[in-house]
Parts: structure tokens; sequence; C-alpha cells
């Protein structure tokens, strides 16, 4: 194996300075080390053996002739970029096995980024997660195998333009990926039970919906998924919902009310930006994390009810609404008394009326702040 590889223990750290074509890596080897192959334009198929549990960042990234790999099983770990931009990529085949085997592996991101040519994707046992732009572009997979080992999936770790077989949705284990009857133009959408995440940009561009209806056992909307839809009125969200993704709703125009469950941990950045009718939000006390511009551009915005907790909000979080009230309740923090960076941004937007800030125990501190505020944007 010297003749080929340089080996460090039982991890091949790269190749010798020889063109392979047909690659079979030897038994034994449990990793194939950090940009071991990157750019090796010569190597076409790579055969990995059932000892392998290991494949590092880069390891085979910009391998442009690269057509098919055989992975194992047992395979624990492809790391971030892995096979990123190997453009001739066609099949991901895995050697199937009959032992018992533990789950507890990943898929990093971006690992199979930039390979458009993926007609057959097979994951192996050994993978629990799938992390984000795993296969980014990758959206002509027409055989697509995901063992139920794999429970955690990346909003954004397939492309929205996936479609598979001929049922009305495109899902792989609880992820919605994608819809397959965007032809019929159908006006309200109700996403089937058992699915708890939709991915990222989904539905973008479908901007006939009027309606979306959740499955209760929802926790997750990725990044875009509904974004620009401007017939959107009524959206009902499930109780278990914890994470609404950046520009999930951005530029929702027609949605008026919010009704946000007691569930909801995390609302990204612009969440709801430019989501221009919504007039007042209640912010239930699950809420961690507001992020920056999450209701930026909301221009009739004009009160926000906080919870009785710390909860961190993002500079701009509300810039550009037409926010008149605050409803703070009694012993209400902001963390690490950032309150002026939350509300810098509006309170300039709001510079001909009087901010009301409502709070049953108002400190100096805070009182000071405020008034400090509406002096700059006098």
């Amino acid at each position: 194996m010297s003749e080929l590889f340089v080996i460090n223990e039982s991890m091949i750290e790269k190749k010798q300075d020889v063109e392979i074509k047909n690659l079979v890596i030897p038994d034994g080897i449990t990793a194939i080390g950090p940009r071991a192959f990157q750019g090796d334009t010569n190597i076409e198929t790579v055969v990995f053996p059932d000892s392998l549990k290991t494949i590092s960042y880069s390891a085979f990234q910009d391998c442009s002739n690269l057509k098919r790999i055989e992975l194992p099983d047992a395979l624990e770990l492809i790391d971030s970029s892995g096979f990123y931009g190997c453009t001739s990529l066609r099949e991901i085949i895995v050697r199937k096995s009959d032992l018992t085997i533990d789950a507890v592996g990943s898929i990093g991101g971006s690992a199979f980024s930039n390979c458009p040519e993926i007609a057959v994707l097979q994951i192996p046992k050994g993978i629990k997660e799938i992390k984000f732009n795993a296969f980014m572009n990758s959206h002509l997979i027409e055989e697509l195998d995901v063992p139920e080992t794999v429970t955690k999936i990346s909003s954004n770790a397939f492309s929205s333009k996936l479609h598979l077989g001929e049922s009305e949705y495109c899902v792989v284990n609880s992820l919605l990926i994608g819809w397959n009857r965007y032809s019929e133009r159908i006006k309200t959408i109700e996403i089937p039970e058992g699915i708890t995440t939709i991915g990222s940009h989904a539905f973008m561009d479908y901007d006939w919906i009027e309606e979306v209806v959740f499955p209760e056992e929802l926790e997750e909307i990725g990044g875009g998924a509904f974004y620009e839809l401007k017939k959107l009125k009524n959206v009902e969200f499930s109780h278990a919902i914890r994470i609404i993704g950046g520009q999930a709703f951005k530029n929702c125009t027609k949605i008026e009310k919010l009704n946000l469950p007691n569930s909801i941990m995390y609302i990204q950045g612009q969440a709801f930006c430019g989501c221009s009718k919504i007039r007042q939000v209640e912010i239930p006390d699950s809420v961690m994390r507001i992020e920056r511009e999450a209701f930026g551009q909301c221009k009739k915005l004009e009160s926000i009810k906080l919870p009785l907790k710390k909860i961190r909000i993002d500079d701009d979080a509300f810039k550009g609404s037409a926010l008149l009230k605050i409803d703070l309740p009694e012993g209400f923090l902001a963390l690490q008394d950032k309150l002026p960076d939350a509300l810098c941004g509006f309170i300039g937007s709001a510079s001909d009326a009087d901010i009301d800030i409502m709070a049953k125990n108002k400190s100096k501190k805070w009182k000071t702040q405020v008034a400090m505020l509406k002096e700059e944007t006098e």
C-alpha cells in the first residue's frame, strides 16, 4: 500500500503521485484524512472498505470526474465538503449489512453540495443526522434510500427542486422537501401528518397559495419556506413548533394575524419581515430569541407584548415598523441590558409618535435609556 498512499496508523493522509482511475481503499483503513484526494481529476470510482468509519472534510473535494462511490453501511461520518464539487458524481451506493449498526454519525454541511448529477443516493445505516446543504443542488435524484436510523435532517439538507415519484409531496422521513403539485395552483395546502420539518424554500414562489394547514407534529419551518407568497392570508401554527426559520414568511403581505403558540423558541432573521398588514404581536413565554429584522418593515405593526422572562432581542428586530406601544410585564428584563439596541430600529421609525413603554415597575435606568433614544431620533 505504501506505493499508493501515505498512511498514518489506519488513516490515509494522502495519495502518492500516481494516477488511479478506479480507486479501491484497502481493508483495515478506518479514516480518509482531510483533503487526502482533493482535486484529483483522474479518479472515476471509489470503493471503500467495511472497516472505514470516517471520510474527513474536503477529502474528495473537486474530484470532477468521480462518477460512482461505494460506501460501507457502518460508515459514521462524511465530514463537511467531503465530496463538494464532484460535478460528475451520479451514484452513491451502500453495501448493505445484515448486522445491527448503531447510528451515531452524520453527513456534514455541504458534504455533497454542488454535485448536480446525482441520480442514485443511498445513505448508510451508521448515519443519524444529515446536516445543512448536504445535497444542495442535487435535484436530479431519481432513487433515494434514507434508512430509519436517520432521525435528524436539516431543513436545507436537500434541494427544494427535488421531486420524487408520483406523490403530492416530496418527503424524506419526516422532512417535507417540496411540493409535486405546483402546476395545479391549489390555494389551500394541507401539510401531511407526521411531518416535523418543512424544508427551506419548499413553497417559495408558489404565489397563488392562500392558506396553509400545519400538522400538530410540526416542529420547524425552514428558511424561506413560504417566501413572498403574497396571497397567503391564513397561517395556523402547530403547538409543537419550535423554530421559524429566516425569511420563512418574508413579504407575505396579506397575513394580518399571528397567533404564536407557547412552544416557539426561535424566530430567526427576517422571519416575518415585510408582512405589512400585521398590526400586533404577542410573544409567548417560550421564545428565547428574536433575531435581526424578524419583524422588520412590518409597516402596520403598532403593538407588541413581551413575556415575563429574559429574552434576547437582536438589534433592529422591529426596524421599519410603526410600533407605538411595547407592553412589558412586571419584572421584565432585557438580556444583558440590551434594551436600547433592540429598540433603536423602530423608535427611529416612529419619530412622530409618542412611544408608550408600559411596565408596572420601570426602573430609573430604563426611563433614562428610553429618554436618550427619543432625543436621538428627534
